[in-house]
């Protein structure tokens, strides 16, 4: 509401026959349709690291996202720097407890929680230390 009240008085009290500025009138349109978004649900921090090698089990870098898998999936991609091939084949483990991540899955909050190291495995099965059953 505040953004828009600014376009408009903008938009109005300019001298007349004075050309509107884009780039301003840019910005405080996209502010308030930023302003005017619904709530979303909490986003996730979470670790990425990979499955196997030497570094396995080690973040490799942290990243904020929000817990759905698609959007878990993009981050690995791009943090890690995987090839379209490798990202199709990639497998996503909770390394705390082993749980295979749902990339299908909307809200992937059930089975990654905040803080959580997440690894990343192109067909080899989980390396950390299976939970007692």
């Amino acid at each position: 509401a505040v953004h828009t009240r600014r376009l408009r008085a903008y938009i109005l009290n300019r001298p007349r026959g004075a050309a509107v500025h884009t780039r301003r009138l840019k910005a405080y349109t996209l502010a308030a349709a930023k302003s005017q978004t619904l709530p979303s649900m909490p986003r996730l921090r979470v670790s990425l690291g990979l499955n196997s090698g030497s570094r396995s089990g080690q973040p490799a870098c942290t990243v904020v996202i929000d817990p759905s898998g698609a959007a878990l999936m993009q981050a690995v991609s791009n943090k890690l720097r995987l090839k379209k091939r490798e990202a199709a084949s990639a497998h996503l483990y909770v390394w705390s407890t082993g749980v295979r991540v749902d990339l299908a899955a909307a809200d992937i909050s059930g089975c990654v929680a905040d803080g959580d190291l997440v690894v990343v495995g192109f067909g080899e099965p989980f390396a950390g230390k299976q939970p007692a059953a």
